[in-house]
This record gives C-alpha cells, sequence and structure tokens, in this order.
C-alpha cells in the first residue's frame, strides 16, 4: 500500500456542530451538543489508533494532509489539542475547518502548530443578517474570533494557509467584496 499517492486523508473528529445551518445533517442545536457529551466526537484514543494505523499501512508522508474535519465542528471536540500534539510529535501535515465559534487557542510562542498546514474559517456571508439566516451566530463576536484565531495561530507557529470559505447564496451577494476586504 505505500506506493499509494494520496494528497489528503480526513477523518471526520466532530459530527456535532453549533451551527443552526438549516441543511445540515449535524446535531445542530445546543441542547442537542450539551447532551452528548462524549458521544458524536472521536476520542483521542481513537484518533491515535487511526493514525497509527496510517502510518502501518504507508499511507502517511511528508506530502500527505490529514484534514480533521468533514460534518460538524472540530473545534468543540475536547481533545483537539491532544490530536495536534500528537500530529505535530509526528511531523504530520493537518488542516482543520471551523465556524470560529469557538475560540481555540494554542499556546502562543510554543511553535506547537508548524505542521497545521491549512485553517479554513467557514462563513455564511458577512453580516449579521447572513448569519441570522444560517450559522446564527453572532457576527460581531464571529469576526473577533477569526482575528484571534489567525493571529494565536501564527504566533504558535502556523504557517499555512489560512483561508475564509465563502458560502454565496442570493441573500449575500453583495457582501463578498466586504468579506474579501476582511480577510486580506
Amino acid at each position: 500500500m505505500a506506493n499509494l499517492k494520496y494528497m489528503y486523508i480526513g477523518i471526520k473528529i466532530s459530527a456535532l456542530c453549533n451551527a443552526r445551518c438549516p441543511w445540515c445533517f449535524a446535531i445542530k442545536t445546543s441542547q442537542e451538543v450539551k447532551a452528548c457529551q462524549g458521544r458524536g466526537f472521536m476520542n483521542f484514543g481513537t484518533f491515535k489508533k487511526v493514525i497509527e494505523r496510517l502510518e502501518a499501512l504507508g499511507f502517511l508522508n511528508s506530502q500527505v494532509v490529514v484534514n480533521l474535519y468533514a460534518i460538524g465542528e472540530p473545534f468543540l471536540n475536547k481533545d483537539l489539542a491532544k490530536m495536534f500534539d500528537l500530529l505535530e510529535s509526528k511531523s504530520i501535515k493537518y488542516g482543520i475547518s471551523t465556524n470560529a465559534s469557538v475560540p481555540f487557542l494554542s499556546g502562543p510562542g510554543t511553535k506547537k502548530l508548524k505542521n497545521l498546514s491549512n485553517l479554513i474559517i467557514s462563513i455564511p456571508g458577512f453580516s449579521q443578517e447572513s448569519y441570522d439566516r444560517v450559522h446564527g451566530f453572532r457576527f460581531d463576536k464571529i469576526q473577533k474570533n477569526i482575528i484571534r484565531l489567525v493571529d494565536n495561530f501564527r504566533k504558535s507557529g502556523f504557517k499555512g494557509d489560512a483561508r475564509l470559505v465563502y458560502h454565496v447564496y442570493q441573500f449575500n451577494l453583495d457582501e463578498i467584496y466586504q468579506a474579501r476586504e476582511f480577510a486580506q
């Protein structure tokens, strides 16, 4: 199997999300998230076994990026910091996606995130009106979280690609340029 060429391997570490996207099938209400403590998240022990198995099979090399997302908000997983530490200790590249509702922070100056290759921040527009229609978060808080998150990650060794992934809808077409300006 070592000859297989993979660029990305996805591991879903969370099936739960705190956003209220009406079409998403992740568990999404705060009551449901609280009720599922421990369920809906991959625990560290399982994650470690998956990484070790991928290594044993020859799937992981210096070119492969392990993406820690699919459905759900990865930053809700209480074991995320341990997962980052494991990947860092093994010099495995990894990526993460977030809705920026949870201000996950790493210790600045630690160089803990040197193998983080990409940080994707998913946004449903660039106004409170857009957030009211989709995610349901306070837009001003999300903006602050994005700035704080990227700044903290950069200070923690992250040199990879940080990007906003803008969801385009009919109601937010006029906000695209504001989001672009913010990202720059």
